[in-house]
């Protein structure tokens, strides 16, 4: 060992030199029971990630290494979340819940989406330009507006394309041409205020599923 403390070791090889591996990164949650599924993360705006796994919903607060459970979580399975432009955060999960935290005033607010089906789950959720907030979900596109206190409601102006309410929305996108729907049955461009413009799938333009 020399005097950096490092160790040498001479071999019919050449010379080698021991040292121990850096800490690249540092794990959260990975002494959960059981083990998490983390599925999204967002920021606040003090630099507080929110993230939402299978087993619940936590608060990391960089500043002091704290994690926190967030209350309501043991009955979440979370899926999406996502700061909007007023700093809330909206949570999806495996039900047919919105979930809104105010993190200025700590205050939880829950929304539900009128749907029957035995198996739901709001898969995604973005806020697009206009403020609206448009969730994907196993039965298609819902909408709400953050600023009022109504539930959110299902996305109707469906112009004939009515597979849109059988499809689960793993993704979406604005941009220029409108809001792009990534599904289990192709692309759907959207436009908010004419309805469906195009469904691109296998049939309609060799697109593979």
């Amino acid at each position: 060992t020399d005097h950096l403390g490092l160790t040498w070791i001479a071999s019919g090889d050449g010379a080698y030199i021991l040292f121990q591996k850096p800490t690249y990164f540092k794990a959260n949650l990975a002494d959960q029971d059981p083990l998490v599924s983390c599925r999204g993360f967002a920021e606040d705006t003090q630099g507080n990630i929110y993230s939402v796994t299978l087993v619940g919903a936590f608060i990391l607060r960089p500043s002091t290494g704290m994690i926190q459970l967030m209350p309501f979580s043991n009955e979440i399975y979370g899926q999406a979340v996502i700061a909007d432009t007023q700093g809330k955060i909206w949570i999806t999960g495996e039900q047919n819940f919105l979930h809104c935290y105010t993190p200025a005033t700590q205050q939880f607010t829950s929304y539900v989406l009128n749907v029957v089906e035995p198996f739901f789950s709001g898969w995604s959720i973005q806020q697009i330009r206009t403020g609206q907030l448009l969730i994907g979900t196993t039965n298609g596109l819902f909408t709400k507006n953050p600023l009022d206190k109504e539930n959110p409601t299902p996305f109707t102006k469906l112009n004939g394309y009515n597979t849109l309410t059988e499809s689960c929305i793993y993704h979406i996108l604005e941009t220029d041409e409108g809001i792009w729907l990534t599904t289990d049955h192709g692309l759907f461009l959207v436009d908010m205020n004419t309805g469906v413009k195009e469904h691109i799938d296998k049939e309609s333009a060799n697109l593979p599923n």
